[in-house]
């Protein structure tokens, strides 16, 4: 049986819902009939599978400063010491260097395979901004600023919907006209990630949800 994830749930304060041990947080499902559950997932599958957790405390510094703020906005699932280094002028180096480099990946290019492209994009970083960042951690910004574009996307093409702007969106459309899988990819990578599970009775807990073996536990 599949689940596919939707969204974290939020308490009163729209703060995420943690296990006591802080290992899991509590998320909404959606399973193959189409019904919706509320589970507890582990933390560190979400993030393998390319979801970022919002940070409670970051969560409560946007608030302050942006009343507007949407609760449903993803935020960066960053260490407390590397929480602003993710800046638009970052961003958008993470992005340029990108669409620089995409065109030199191969077995007879500059780099043999995206993971030296990712890796010669951190060090860029690191001379250009001064940030320390891994290979993964630029893959996984790269991926969450894709899925936000969708996100944006299916907001602006919904009727009655207030416009949302595209973030990065210059920086996108160059990438995209380098690498035409760069609009279905948005389509298909957000908010659809499959989890395999072993128990089909939702009723009983813990149930085990997988991505490449994800683990999680049923809320009743």
């Amino acid at each position: 049986m599949s689940l596919i994830f939707k969204k974290f749930i939020l308490d009163e304060n729209k703060q995420i819902i943690e296990e006591g041990t802080g290992i899991h947080v509590l998320c909404e499902v959606e399973n193959e009939a189409g019904d919706l559950n509320i589970i507890m997932i582990n933390k560190g599958d979400l993030l393998e599978a390319g979801y970022e957790i919002p940070d409670n405390h970051l969560y409560e510094k946007e608030t302050e400063e942006s009343p507007s703020f949407n609760e449903n906005a993803e935020l960066d699932a960053s260490t407390k010491n590397s929480v602003d280094e993710w800046s638009n002028g970052s961003t958008r180096l993470l992005l340029d260097k990108y669409a620089d480099y995409l065109e030199l990946v191969g077995l007879m290019k500059q780099f043999k395979n995206k993971k030296l492209m990712w890796m010669e994009i951190a060090k860029d970083l690191e001379t250009v901004v001064g940030i320390k960042k891994t290979y993964i951690q630029c893959e996984n910004r790269y991926k969450t600023i894709l899925r936000r574009k969708r996100i944006s996307d299916n907001n602006n093409s919904t009727s009655g919907s207030k416009r949302v702007k595209v973030s990065f969106e210059n920086e996108i459309k160059r990438i995209a006209a380098k690498d035409d899988s760069v609009e279905p990819e948005v389509l298909q990578s957000a908010n659809n990630v499959v989890f395999n599970i072993k128990n089909t009775n939702l009723s009983k807990a813990p149930n085990t949800i997988r991505k490449k073996k994800l683990k999680a536990y049923l809320k009743l």
